[in-house]
């Protein structure tokens, strides 16, 4: 009963909708991620760390948050990538 009575145009299969090829970025996207990395100012260090307690997890981030913001506020960006 609950069957499909109409189909309006032609359905396509998965395969069909979905293009597989891969494609490069365009210009306006590249444009968009540079943008977007000169204003992100947050940078944690790399690396796994393992705490005893949340309080000492978070008294590192605050830690690293503060040196992002001390080192944008001075205009060196690129300082808070290599953080530690």
């Amino acid at each position: 009963m609950n069957a499909i009575q109409r189909t309006i145009g032609k359905r396509k299969s998965c395969l069909e909708r979905v293009s597989l090829k891969p494609r490069a970025p365009s210009e306006a996207s590249i444009q968009w991620i540079a943008d977007m990395a000169k204003h992100s100012c947050f940078r944690a260090p790399k690396g796994i760390f393992r705490y005893r307690s949340h309080e000492e997890a978070n008294r590192d981030w605050k830690k690293w948050e503060l040196d992002s913001i001390r080192a944008a506020k001075n205009g060196d960006v690129h300082a808070t990538r290599n953080l530690g």
